[in-house]
């Protein structure tokens, strides 16, 4: 599993690709970086960070509904209930 320190790399990383998020141009390539940097916001625990890398994903289901990211995308917004500490609407 990587570490916190790994994790806030990866956010850093990927910062400048944020207004390149929807620039379509190689076939879903576009969206890695949104679900490496909710996955990298999941490992610090910055569930509200996380939670709207996700919804980039839900809100565009006629791009990403056949994707290999759709798929956990549905999954991680109980994760990031259940990391804030609301488990029941988790």
């Amino acid at each position: 599993m990587p570490s916190q320190n790994d994790a806030a790399a990866a956010i850093e990383i990927l910062r400048p690709h944020q207004n390149c998020d929807f620039a379509f141009t190689n076939a879903f390539s576009e969206f890695y970086p949104v679900h490496i940097r909710s996955l990298a916001y999941f490992q610090n625990r910055q569930d509200r960070l996380a939670a709207a890398e996700v919804q980039k994903v839900l809100d565009n289901p006629g791009i990403t509904q056949g994707f290999v990211i759709g798929a956990p995308a549905r999954l991680q917004p109980a994760r990031a209930q259940a990391i804030g500490g609301d488990e029941v609407a988790a």
